[in-house]
Order: structure tokens, then C-alpha cells, then sequence
């Protein structure tokens, strides 16, 4: 899934490109949309997904007037996590950075996890998975030109 993103100024730093710690917020901006558009209509009743990792390659920097996107797919989905692969691209299809995520299952009422639901394990093997494009470990591609 692929979501357009919007460079704001207080995105830019002091060296004119995005922070780093601004990746974060693009990356969740892509995994609660892919997450809204697989799942609209279920119900969490006090179980959730809480984000419990992230790790980030930042491959090339964005600059403020670049143009991006995020991409977002599912990796694996686990007994009581979910994994995605996310990747910042511009509009050339250059890639910017990748993020991976690991989302466990969440009940609110006692803070841990529990086995995923057969209704969300069924959304979620219907959602658009890694391509083989995008299938690499992270930090395997040059971080230079």
C-alpha cells in the first residue's frame, strides 16, 4: 500500500534534509493507514496492536522539496505479532529509507498478549505482502552514493 506523504518545515533540520527521528512518524503514518484500510470494520473491544520494535536503514536523506511516499506491506504474521517491511521512495522510485515492525497483540485490561484472532489473522493474509523487490534484510544496500 502505497501512501503520499507531506514534508512539513519542522521536518527539515539544521543540514536542510528530514530528521531522522521524523522517519518514525512517516512510517506510522503508513502503518495506521494500512492498518485502517485491511481492518476498517473490526472491533478492538480492549485489544489491540502496540507497536513493541522498530529498525530503520536510512539509505539516501529527503530533502524538503522532495516528493514521497511510503510504501507499507505485511512480512509475517506470527502467533501473536504481525511484521512489516515499510519503504520510503520518492517519486522516481529512488529508495530513501526502509523501516521493519514488529506489532504484538495488546489486551488492555491485564497489558499482555494473547494469541491473534482467527478474524484478524484472516484481514491480515488478504493484505498486500512484501515484494520480492523489497524482500533484502535491512542495512544490506550502500548508504552512499
Amino acid at each position: 500500500m502505497r501512501k503520499e506523504l507531506q514534508i512539513r518545515f519542522g521536518d527539515i533540520d539544521r543540514l536542510g534534509h528530514v530528521n531522522n527521528a521524523v522517519y518514525a512518524q512517516f512510517f506510522d503514518i503508513g502503518r495506521v493507514e494500512f492498518l485502517q484500510r485491511h481492518m476498517p470494520g473490526l472491533r478492538f473491544d480492549g485489544r489491540t496492536l502496540v507497536l513493541v520494535h522498530l529498525e530503520t536503514d536510512f539509505i539516501r536523506p529527503v530533502f524538503e522539496h522532495d516528493r514521497i511516499a511510503v510504501e507499507t506491506y505485511m512480512e509475517r504474521i506470527g502467533g501473536k505479532s504481525i511484521t512489516m517491511m515499510q519503504e520510503i521512495r520518492d517519486e522516481a522510485g529512488v529508495l530513501r529509507a526502509r523501516c521493519r515492525s514488529v506489532l504484538s497483540t495488546l489486551d488492555m485490561a491485564d497489558g499482555g498478549s494473547f494469541p491473534m484472532p482467527a478474524d484478524w489473522r484472516a484481514v491480515l493474509e488478504r493484505a498486500e505482502f512484501v515484494p520480492e523487490r523489497n524482500a533484502v534484510a535491512l542495512n544490506t544496500e550502500s548508504h552512499a552514493e
